[in-house]
């Protein structure tokens, strides 16, 4: 509200002296005497993004002065921002603000998060107890140990035997 007012009162003191400087000397018949030497525009009333400016340029010769309207840029939108996270079963909010004059611009829902899914059942696997070499019987570590060896022993005796068969045959 005080800024509207110091708005309103701002405008108001730059039309009264925009009034006192913008008095031209004319001649009797109306026309203009000088010719009008202008200087670069000053900007009286600065353009935000909701509000027109205004810019003024004075002859150096008599004092006349020229105004402008410089026209608003408008709002800047910024990035989107979370405001409230959603929840499961609850919405969340997010929001775009003007980057230049804070100003909302856009506010939107956020779709609540799904319920979690369960986890599915696993069927309970029975407890197998844990076995070492020390728990086996020594008779059935020994056959684990012996057996293999002896195969191999067997499987190369057998080999054995047939190349000297066929040593013999030719």
């Amino acid at each position: 509200m005080k800024q509207t007012l110091l708005r309103i009162y701002t405008a108001a003191i730059l039309l009264g002296l925009l009034a006192m400087c913008c008095i031209t000397v004319q001649a009797s018949d109306g026309e203009s005497v000088c010719e009008h030497t202008f200087g670069e525009y000053e900007l009286t009333i600065t353009p935000d993004c909701t509000q027109k400016g205004e810019a003024v340029r004075t002859c150096s010769e008599c004092g006349y002065c020229e105004a402008i309207v410089v026209t608003r840029p408008g709002h800047v939108p910024g990035d989107w921002v979370l405001d409230v996270a959603p929840q499961i079963g609850t919405a969340g909010s997010m929001s775009k603000s003007c980057t230049v004059c804070g100003e909302l611009l856009q506010s939107e829902a956020v779709a609540p998060l799904p319920e979690p899914e369960p986890a599915p059942e696993t069927p309970e696997v029975p407890e197998v107890p844990e076995q070492s070499w020390i728990d086996v019987p020594l008779p059935v570590a020994l056959l684990a140990f012996i057996l293999p060896n002896l195969i191999l022993v067997v499987v190369l005796i057998i080999r054995g035997i047939r190349n000297r068969i066929a040593k013999l045959k030719l």
